[in-house]
């Protein structure tokens, strides 16, 4: 009989700890496991059709983890899984809870999303920055392991969470197997911006992403490479204040908005570079995706993930961490540049579905 792994996250939505779900499920699928994936609810699905077929597929139907605790506790008491990971803390959380009062074995394994101490800091809601902090504080240190994406990660739970050292594992994320796959894609797919060159934002247009740092890098590299395009992929809450900031600077000419897209491999097949700008990450998959392809990347030195990821000069370039003259700077260095694309790819290796999801299997089995 086949190894049993149950596996909790909150949708499979357009995010990046969803892509990174599917791409362990399927993982672990291959590697001969018996996967079930449980979801709190399917209002977005962008990544569910990618799914194995041989993963048992359950949905609970809530929009919230807080509306979902019921059904999770008949989840596990009708199915009686043993082992569970979990891609969300507050779900780990409410399993630790479940768990204590259902008395039984089950062993919860947590994949940490953030740096959790920083995005206390820029939490707005009273609700989530002192009283759910208190409780993730207070609770999530007694999950049975934690997967942090990178060192950084695990330095702030061990440092501000007080977790056991020997309870937090460092497996940064993987590449998920849509951009290991060969392509034939022709630069022409993207005629807009290609008469220039282009630089390319992927993510969520919210706070953390800190594309006001990245607007204002872009206005300064614009003087110089007057025929430098913008391209913002990606939708969110942001997106009409940036596009009235973009036609306030008189920019609107230099930026697209190209919205939310289930296909953004041929956007980094497609530009000359990558940038990430955010205040925080966890470990930024933008970046083990841009580079698995052969495009560089420039970020901020942000806390976590993008020192553990850019190697100077072979893959792209740090920047200082919220300094938009260097920034600038950096962006005008990589798209001055000859880059070695084969160095970019190769520099990506060590984020290879396989290699990461057999890290997973190896700690999994250890718990």
């Amino acid at each position: 009989m086949s190894e049993r792994i149950d596996i909790f996250i909150s949708s499979l939505g357009g995010g990046g700890a969803e892509r990174v779900c599917v791409t362990i499920v399927n993982g672990l699928i291959n590697l001969g496991y018996d996967v079930r994936l449980v979801v709190l609810g399917l209002k977005d699905n962008d990544y569910k059709k990618h799914l194995n077929d041989k993963v048992t597929f359950k949905n609970l139907n809530k929009n919230h983890s807080r509306k979902a605790i019921f059904s999770i506790y008949k989840y596990c008491k009708k199915e009686c899984p043993q082992k569970i990971l979990v891609f969300n803390h507050q779900l780990a959380i409410i399993l630790m809870i479940l768990k204590f009062f259902m008395r039984n074995e089950l062993k919860v394994v947590s994949r940490n999303i953030n740096t959790l101490s920083m995005k206390s800091k820029k939490e707005k809601s009273l609700w989530h920055k002192y009283i759910v902090n208190i409780i993730i504080k207070k609770l999530y240190k007694n999950v049975d392991m934690v997967i942090a994406q990178s060192i950084g990660m695990k330095e702030d739970l061990v440092s501000n969470y007080n977790f056991p050292k020997e309870k937090v594992v460092v497996i940064n994320n993987p590449v998920n197997q849509i951009f290991e796959e060969k392509t034939n894609l022709k630069l022409e797919t993207i005629s807009e911006s290609q008469n220039g060159k282009e630089i390319l934002f992927v993510g969520r247009l919210v706070e953390q992403k800190g594309l006001s740092y990245l607007i204002e890098a872009f206005q300064m590299s614009l003087k110089t490479i007057p025929d430098l395009t913008l391209r913002i992929v990606g939708d969110g809450p942001l997106e009409s204040s940036l596009k009235k900031e973009i036609k306030k600077l008189g920019m609107e000419d230099s930026v697209i908005f190209t919205g939310f897209s289930n296909d953004i491999k041929r956007y980094y097949l497609n530009t000359n570079l990558t940038v990430l700008s955010s205040l925080f990450e966890g470990f930024p998959n933008v970046l083990i995706e841009s580079i698995s392809l052969g495009t560089p990347v420039v970020a901020f030195d942000c806390p976590s993930g993008p020192s553990e990821i850019i190697i100077d000069d072979i893959n792209g370039y740090l920047s200082e961490y919220l300094n938009t003259t260097d920034l600038s700077t950096k962006i005008n260095k990589a798209l001055n540049k000859t880059w070695d694309i084969n160095k970019i790819k190769e520099s990506g290796r060590r984020f290879s579905s396989e290699y990461v999801v057999k890290k997973y299997a190896k700690e999994l089995g250890r718990v």
